[in-house]
């Protein structure tokens, strides 16, 4: 993974998303109040004309609608595909680390 941009659109309500790795990269938007969802629900998109990268699940080139405790698990998703299969790292002494594993 080399980089990601997530832009905040409709005051924080949707962000616009895109991981890049070396050869790959996935653009995705994010809205936190989707209409056909419930309280406490996410909606993800891909961007328009998304055609995926190798190794990223086929349910994620559509829009669907997740709990927001599955965000975590669909961002890690989204980052081993566009890294070429490597999850991403996390040092255990950052502070969200070990507030996460205090949980």
């Amino acid at each position: 993974l080399t980089g990601v941009t997530v832009r905040l659109e409709a005051g924080g309500q949707t962000a616009t998303c895109e991981c890049r790795g070396e050869e790959r990269t996935h653009a995705f938007t994010v809205d936190t109040q989707p209409e056909d969802g419930d309280e406490g629900e996410i909606g993800y998109a891909p961007a328009p004309g998304a055609v995926g990268c190798p190794g990223l699940p086929d349910y994620l080139l559509d829009e669907l609608i997740f709990e927001r405790e599955q965000a975590p698990a669909l961002l890690v998703k989204v980052m081993e595909a566009v890294g070429g299969g490597k999850a991403p790292h996390t040092p255990r002494s950052s502070r969200r680390s070990s507030i996460m594993s205090n949980a």
